[in-house]
């Protein structure tokens, strides 16, 4: 059964909230830092303004993926499997979900307009991890939301399952 996460980005109400905004940019710096993220010129400029110094974000038109870069594409500019090959995370921009999901994919991408305060959503179905991880937000909180999915996508993709999903990781004691 597939893992649903969603996180609301509401406009910060009292020190909790700027905590919990504390706490979530500090986790999209360890989960992104020291990586290259090849993306669209579109979203590219989003993503520098997030990462500053903690990333790379690079246009993917000139990629030179590494291994654990994150290469952002859109679905009609699809070589997901030769950036798998190359140890890289590949996150694929849809509009719709395909009919039966490409093996090479780590995260397909969704992005929407909402209603009222929170009037901007993204999504990742991680169908490998079998997750889907939402995130809503308003406008002024976009750029904090997309780089919280890439850390989510970054800290779920090929993760050690033993067992299956279901199975809980064997423990072995020490000697």
């Amino acid at each position: 059964m597939p893992t649903l996460l969603v996180e609301r980005f509401a406009p910060p109400a009292g020190a909790r909230d700027h905590r919990v905004r504390a706490y979530c940019d500090e986790r999209v710096g360890d989960g992104l830092a020291g990586r290259t993220v090849w993306c669209t010129p579109e979203l590219r400029d989003r993503l520098r303004r997030l990462l500053r110094d903690r990333a790379s974000v690079r246009s993917y038109e000139e990629a030179r993926v590494a291994p654990d870069d994150v290469v952002v594409m859109d679905e009609r500019d699809l070589f997901a499997q030769e950036v798998r090959e190359r140890g890289a995370h590949a996150v694929v921009r849809v509009r719709a979900m395909p009919g039966r999901p490409a093996a090479a994919v780590d995260a397909y991408l969704y992005v929407w307009s909402g209603r009222g305060a929170l009037a901007c959503r993204v999504a990742a179905v991680m169908p490998r991890a079998g997750r889907v991880a939402e995130k809503d937000m308003r406008a002024a909180d976009e750029d904090l939301a997309w780089g919280s999915l890439l850390a989510d996508i970054v800290g779920t993709d090929r993760e050690e399952r033993v067992g299956g999903r279901r199975s809980a990781r064997p423990a072995v004691a020490a000697h």
